[in-house]
C-alpha cells in the first residue's frame, strides 16, 4: 500500500504528537497556512473592531524541532500599502494544547501571545481578543515539498 506524501507527513504529525509524554513539552517541525479567522476565509479583515483595519492576505506558522516558531504574515494596511510581519517565538504542545511565549521588552506593552490546539492537520490559535471575545485563526498543514 503505497500513501501519498502529504498523508505520510500527516501521519507522522499525528504520531509525533500522540507518541510524546502528556506530561513533558514536545516539539515539531511543520508549516501551517491560514485558511479563515473566525470563520472568514482569507483575505478578511483580523477582527471587528471600529475603524480603519488591515487586510489579511496570507499567514504561514512554522514550527520547528527546536521549540521556536515563527508567524509570518502577508496583509494590506488600511491605506493600501502592501506590509508584510514577521513575529518570533518559542512554543511547547502539551497533549493537544500549544502555547506560544516571546520575550518582552521590560516596561514595552506586548499583547497576549497566541495559544490554541493542535489536531491532526489542523491548528487553531486565539490571536488576541475583542471584549473578551477570542478572534480564532484556523490553519491547516502545508504538505511537504519534495
Amino acid at each position: 500500500m503505497r500513501l501519498s506524501s502529504q498523508k505520510w507527513l500527516l501521519f507522522l504529525l499525528v504520531s509525533t504528537v500522540a507518541c510524546h509524554d502528556s506530561t513533558g513539552p514536545s516539539t515539531l517541525n511543520a508549516q501551517f497556512d491560514l485558511t479563515d479567522i473566525d470563520g472568514r476565509p482569507l483575505p478578511t479583515y483580523p477582527s471587528t473592531t471600529p475603524g480603519l483595519t488591515p487586510t489579511v492576505l496570507a499567514q504561514i506558522v512554522t514550527l520547528n524541532d527546536d521549540g521556536t516558531a515563527v508567524i509570518f504574515e502577508h496583509r494590506k494596511e488600511f491605506d493600501g500599502t502592501d506590509a508584510t510581519f514577521q513575529s518570533n517565538y518559542t512554543y511547547q504542545i502539551h497533549n493537544s494544547t500549544i502555547a506560544f511565549d516571546f520575550h518582552c521588552p521590560a516596561d514595552a506593552v506586548c499583547i497576549a501571545p497566541p495559544e490554541g490546539t493542535i489536531f491532526g492537520n489542523r491548528l487553531s490559535l486565539v490571536m488576541g481578543r475583542v471584549d473578551s471575545v477570542p478572534i480564532v485563526y484556523n490553519y491547516t498543514l502545508k504538505p511537504a515539498e519534495l
